[in-house]
Parts: C-alpha cells; sequence; structure tokens
C-alpha cells in the first residue's frame, strides 16, 4: 500500500483552482480525469483522479477495482502514456477501487469534463441533493442528481441521468460548479447501474475520499 500526505494532494489541486477557466486539449504523456484507459489491451475503463506523489515523483491515477488486476498493463491512448494497476479491493460491501502508476514520465492533468475545467480540491464527501456531472471516456459527461446513499462507500443518482455505457466505469464524477467563477471537485468514481425494485435504472459511484483511505493514501 502507498502512503502519501493529503497536503500533496491539497497542493496539487490548489494549482489546478488557480488556473483560468478555460478548455485545454490532451497533450502526449498526460493522463487525466476521465481519460479512456485499455487494461491488458483489451478491457477498457476511464480514470477518475490523478496526482504526483511527492515521495516517488510518480503519477498515480485513481480508477475502479473491477477494471483490473494488481500488475495488468494500462495505456492511456489519447496520450500514449503507460503504467500498471499497483492495487485493486472490490469486496462485499460496495468497495471497487483501483490505483494505476503511470512512473516518472507521465504528466497528471488537472482538468475534467469534455471542455477540460480546472479541478478545485476534491476531499469533499458528496451528499444527496448534490448536483454532480459523470466523465467517462464513451458517453462523455452528463449530469444528475445525487438521490440516495448506497451502502457504506457508494451513491446512487437519479434515473433521469443518461445511462453510462461500457468503458465509462472508473470515471470522474465531479460538482457541478453553481457558477462560472467556482470550478469542479471530484468526489467520487463511477461504477456503473444498478436497477431498483420498481425498474428504475439509477447511476453509481464510489465516494473519492474513501477510496484514498482504502488504498492507504492518506
Amino acid at each position: 500500500m502507498l502512503v502519501r500526505a493529503v497536503a500533496a494532494v491539497v497542493a496539487m489541486c490548489a494549482a489546478a483552482a488557480s488556473a483560468a477557466i478555460a478548455p485545454a486539449s490532451a497533450a502526449a504523456g498526460v493522463i487525466t480525469a476521465g481519460d479512456r484507459i485499455l487494461v491488458d489491451g483489451d478491457g477498457t475503463c476511464s480514470v477518475a483522479y490523478v496526482y504526483r506523489r511527492t515521495a516517488d515523483g510518480h503519477t498515480y491515477a485513481i480508477t475502479a477495482g473491477h477494471c483490473g488486476r494488481p500488475a495488468a498493463q494500462i495505456v492511456a491512448p489519447a496520450s500514449g502514456a503507460v503504467g500498471a494497476i499497483v492495487d485493486a479491493v472490490v469486496e462485499h460491501g460496495g468497495v471497487d477501487v483501483g490505483l494505476v502508476d503511470f512512473g516518472t514520465t507521465v504528466v497528471p492533468g488537472q482538468t475534467v469534463g469534455d471542455a477540460r475545467w480546472p479541478i478545485a480540491l476534491g476531499m469533499v464527501w458528496p451528499k444527496v441533493g448534490d448536483e454532480v456531472c459523470r466523465s467517462g471516456s464513451t458517453t462523455g459527461t452528463h449530469c444528475g442528481v445525487v438521490v440516495a446513499r448506497h451502502g457504506m462507500h457508494q451513491y446512487l443518482t437519479a434515473d433521469t441521468m443518461r445511462p453510462a455505457a461500457g468503458g465509462d466505469s472508473g470515471g470522474a464524477v465531479w460538482l457541478k460548479p453553481t457558477d462560472e467563477s467556482q470550478h469542479p471537485i471530484i468526489v467520487g468514481i463511477w461504477l456503473g447501474t444498478t436497477t431498483s425494485a420498481s425498474g428504475a435504472v439509477q447511476g453509481r459511484f464510489h465516494g473519492l475520499v474513501d477510496a484514498f483511505g482504502i488504498l492507504g493514501l492518506v
């Protein structure tokens, strides 16, 4: 398990928050929240959160645990970034988180969403009533309202949010800013959907703060 100080996340996010809100294109060797990743050349998932660890200078990405097992090889097609899964936890009760090591040469992106909005500090728990957006590599960015907790670590979104598709798993879930002066805050890892007893198909995501604790990052 990797261990790092929360201060490293705060410093990275503070730098992102100071940037102007403007679209930016992906660059070679950059991995960004919402990017597509290929697992062992076959499976497809997305990235929820990216940061550089001060202790070793490596860039790490958090994704869904069900995306692959430790040692699985990862490629981000948009930039050519290459890495490997170093930790994956999938347990009964809702834990579903994974960690990808992209090494020292890949740069952590500091944006999210189709328009590449700069992100703000992400150590926030979502709550019922929040409007959140999902950024996945297959369906892009779509927004909805958090309607319920789902066990200890997961949350459900309203069935009015556009359904996700294969490859969206592991993508970023972020609080939608209420005005243009604010920056998105990444709060979760997209997992997929669940169907209620009434037949409603609801979105499902894992809390990001919980993921940091489960992966031993704080």
